[in-house]
């Protein structure tokens, strides 16, 4: 039954209604919920992970061959065997094991969010959000020296900003709690939100504060004076060419050149998608190509209808000696129909 489900039109509909379900299943969750409603919910969830592991599994028995050769399959493949550790610790921890409990709350929510993208199987369907898509995969590889600069220069900064920040009395803005110079991590995303224009001048303003009459602070420069006066460092005046360098540098130029490439690469990636033979159309006739040539001898048999309507030769295949067309012969006239059906002309 599930065989002639996957073979029959109405395959996607079946399983992107499975999909959906899931995904509302996995957003009913809520904290401190009654544990009924957490075992219904479970339980509704583990019926949509076995429908997604079927649905793979006859996927596999159909074309084994090739099945793991797509990106998709080994993702799909990747995710079912997250979730099926996470089961198997689900029911493997002792409740009183506190520790091993939170660990395990991250990993599930880690485990729940992977299982929530198969919802692209759904999205991708609509055009201009597969583009979207296709656009972030192809740049990519052509940002990486772009994010290993940006990296760097927070590098830099974080370690600069620490040498002189470290001490500084907690204000409104650098409170020393969530924002302050005194650890690598929280260093780092202070610069984040500076590099966000996040109230970057109020970071700025407390950064370069001195002593006033209604602001008292001390010279603490290093750790035997913050052994005597504690976090009570006054600013200093080196936050005018540290803020002001950075902002001007990371925010207004580094940044801006990051989204100059990402929008050039959408717009070289919307041109492939409007040419007349774009890689798109070829990755679709590969895969039906497949289909009717599980072998690969590129080959495929002449009684195929609708390549007779091509009007090209037909060759005797070596190995079944059933007259087939050849592969080649398919993609050439398919392109020349391409051109003629968006140009009106073949050159």
């Amino acid at each position: 039954m599930l065989y002639l489900l996957l073979k029959s039109k109405y395959n996607n509909i079946f399983f992107d209604t499975c999909t959906i379900l899931n995904l509302i299943i996995l957003m009913s969750y809520y904290h401190r919920q009654p544990l009924n409603v957490t075992n219904v919910l479970n339980g509704l969830n583990y019926f949509f992970i076995a429908v997604f592991f079927i649905e793979n599994l006859i996927k596999l028995a159909l074309d084994h061959k090739h099945h793991f050769h797509s990106k998709k399959s080994l993702y799909e493949a990747f995710i079912l065997l997250l979730i099926f550790i996470d089961i198997i610790i689900q029911a493997a921890i002792p409740i009183s094991s506190n520790h091993i409990q939170n660990s395990y709350i991250i990993y599930e929510a880690i485990v729940k969010g992977l299982q929530a993208t198969r919802i692209y199987r759904i999205f991708k369907r609509i055009q201009s959000v597969k583009q979207i898509y296709d656009t972030l995969f192809h740049v990519l590889p052509t940002l990486l020296n772009m994010l290993f600069l940006i990296i760097l220069i927070l590098y830099m900064y974080t370690i600069v900003g620490m040498d002189i920040f470290s001490f500084l009395k907690p204000q409104k803005t650098l409170n020393g709690y969530d924002m302050h110079f005194r650890s690598f991590s929280i260093s780092f995303f202070t610069l984040v939100r500076v590099a966000s224009s996040e109230t970057w001048f109020l970071v700025f303003s407390d950064a370069a504060r001195q002593i006033q009459p209604n602001f008292f602070c001390r010279s603490v420069k290093n750790y035997y004076d913050y052994v005597e006066y504690g976090l009570m460092d006054c600013g200093n005046l080196l936050a005018f060419p540290y803020f002001l360098s950075f902002h001007i540098l990371f925010s207004l130029v580094i940044l801006n050149l990051f989204v100059v490439i990402v929008l050039t690469q959408y717009d070289d990636e919307f041109k492939a998608h409007q040419s007349a033979i774009n890689k798109y159309q070829l990755k679709r006739i590969q895969k039906e190509w497949r289909e009717c040539d599980p072998n690969g001898d590129g080959y495929i048999n002449y009684k195929k209808k609708f390549l007779k309507l091509l009007k090209i030769p037909v060759y005797e295949n070596e190995k079944t000696l059933i007259f087939s067309y050849k592969f080649h012969d398919v993609i050439i006239e398919l392109s020349k129909m391409s051109v003629l059906v968006h140009y009106g002309v073949i050159k």
